[in-house]
């Protein structure tokens, strides 16, 4: 089992992934643990990661330099410019995007295939159904299951 004592978090490996337990968040200050799966093809490329940067303690995720240089824990603001980056990169417009719109991506995907909202909140860990809403952009009513049970 992986922890890191700055960010307050376990990793554990398991058939198909990890599991991460995160004791802390930006809403919940209890220090009781919540579990999260990272699991499927998003366990292999974070079992890539840990092999290609080598870390085994400390912080999950970090800064690494253009020297590849490992440094402490990634900030909100280093994965704000991540984002922007590889918005640029892809050729995107790097202003529409941010480091909200990996979440707001996410759940929107869910929705968009048939997940329940009780599953996806147990998965983003917002406090509220309402907050969880807000990160839903661009879904259709249209194709929705209920719409068709009308």
């Amino acid at each position: 089992m992986w922890r890191s004592h700055k960010d307050q978090t376990d990793l554990e490996k398991v058939h198909n992934g990890y599991t991460i337990r995160m004791y802390h968040s930006k809403s919940d200050f209890s220090g009781i643990p919540k579990t999260f799966p990272v699991i499927n093809s998003a366990g292999e490329a974070l079992r890539n990661y840990l092999e290609a940067v080598g870390i085994t303690t400390g912080p999950l995720f970090r800064n690494i330099s253009r020297h590849e240089t490992v440094h402490d824990g990634l900030s909100g603001i280093g994965i704000h410019q991540i984002v922007k980056k590889r918005c640029q990169m892809a050729g995107l417009d790097e202003k529409l995007f941010g480091s909200r719109s990996l979440r707001s991506g996410f759940v929107t995907e869910c929705i968009n295939q048939g997940i329940g909202l009780h599953e996806i909140k147990k998965l983003t860990n917002h406090s509220s159904f309402k907050s969880l809403e807000d990160y839903a952009i661009g879904v259709s009513v249209i194709d929705s299951p209920a719409a068709k049970i009308l």
